[in-house]
């Protein structure tokens, strides 16, 4: 951008002196040529018209001094002619040159206003087209940063984006608040952990899933994180310099561990006391099916198999028919 700024800011109209002193030059040529050619068209015509050299003298010295004040004339009239178109045009160079400084400042709004039908009118259109299209995409591309912006603060994921060559472009917000509990805690530890996985990613292309386990430093407490290891990009090679290639995505399910693990523990503490109950207990569903009893009630009435599926009439085992009885509390 400063390079682009040093040549817009470059001398304005380096060549108007160049322009004036060639039209100068052309001018006098050409009213030289014409003189030239004038005075020996007619010095030749009048002699061989039999003038007298003396009048021929007198006429050629009023000739002279006709077509020099005449040159002098022309270029003093080319001379002030040249000046202001140079000056208008080194203007309007100005007008394009602070405009393009504005835009390289930043300050895409920036239109030029020439109201001409000549190439400076339809340069100042393209000018202003470009601008606005300059100005829409970059509107597209802010808004689309809001967006992506948005969407990685309120995951509740940790977004790491790593480039071809294993090393951690971006974090996203998530990653704070876990931070925000263990500040000595890296994001490199999640890289470390699931390097082999993300050498693979790199060579296969295949997105693969782990369940790790992370201890941070200074602190007790395992964390459990569920990760998963998906390629990004197009270009893995490690001649590119840091290409986007892989996203880890890591989500913290330390509390639902231990949740599911205090359900299980809950579930086995039930399941002891529930057999360990001396009288028979059997839980029916609404089939009359046995399908829950203790090891008091499977050892008394010989239940083998209580799997979802198998039929287990409480009538069969607890009085032998194939019926319910007429007096079964069921159809009370």
């Amino acid at each position: 951008m400063k390079q682009i700024k040093e040549i817009i800011t470059a001398p304005r109209f380096r060549h108007r002196s160049n322009i004036i002193l060639t039209l100068i030059a052309v001018t006098l040529f050409g009213a030289v040529l014409i003189n030239v050619l004038l005075y020996y068209s007619l010095h030749i015509l009048l002699s061989a018209d039999g003038w007298d050299s003396n009048l021929l003298s007198q006429l050629d010295a009023h000739l002279i001094t006709i077509s020099s004040w005449s040159t002098v004339l022309a270029v003093a009239v080319i001379l002030f002619i040249a000046m202001i178109l140079t000056k208008s045009l080194g203007r309007t160079i100005s007008i394009f040159s602070d405009r393009m400084r504005d835009i390289a400042d930043g300050k895409w709004s920036t239109r030029i206003n020439i109201s001409r039908d000549d190439e400076f009118g339809q340069l100042a259109s393209g000018f202003n087209f470009m601008a606005e299209q300059i100005e829409d995409s970059l509107r597209k591309i802010q808004a689309a940063k809001d967006y992506t912006d948005n969407i990685l603060v309120s995951a509740p994921s940790i977004l790491i984006v790593l480039s071809n060559r294993i090393r951690a472009l971006s974090v996203s917000y998530a990653f704070e608040k876990l931070k925000a509990g263990f500040p000595s805690f890296k994001s490199d530890k999640f890289i470390d952990e699931l390097e082999q996985e993300i050498i693979d990613n790199l060579h296969t292309g295949k997105t693969i899933r782990k369940e790790i386990s992370i201890q941070p430093a200074g602190s007790d407490e395992i964390l459990i994180f569920a990760s998963t290891v998906s390629r990004i990009g197009n270009s893995c090679s490690s001649e590119v310099e840091e290409a986007p290639a892989v996203l880890l995505t890591i989500t913290d399910i330390t509390e639902q561990k231990r949740m599911r693990e205090m359900v299980n523990q809950a579930r086995k503490d039930w399941e002891n006391t529930f057999d360990s109950i001396p009288d028979i207990i059997t839980i029916h569903d609404n089939d009359m099916n046995i399908v829950k009893a203790n090891i008091a009630a499977k050892e008394a009435l010989q239940l083998e198999d209580l799997s979802p599926g198998k039929n287990k009439k409480c009538y069969h085992y607890y009085h032998g028919t194939d019926f319910p009885p007429d007096d079964c509390p069921r159809f009370e």
